[in-house]
């Protein structure tokens, strides 16, 4: 199940409509960000955003 929870559409709620991660991921990625999520051992899973800081693309450029 986990490699589907970022697929548009597909939930596990009912009355969902599977767009929360999707959205949320799409917009981490256009942020130049990085969006896991990642199986814990209590049976459950974490969302993971890195996002760069303001400003650093231009730093890096120096």
């Amino acid at each position: 199940m986990l490699a589907r929870l970022g697929q548009p559409f597909f939930t596990t709620k009912p009355g969902g409509n599977g767009l929360g991660v999707a959205i949320g991921k799409r917009i981490v990625v256009a942020h130049g960000g990085e969006f896991a999520l990642e199986p814990t051992a209590e049976a459950s899973t974490t969302a993971r955003v890195v996002l760069p800081l303001r400003g650093s693309e231009q730093r890096g450029a120096e």
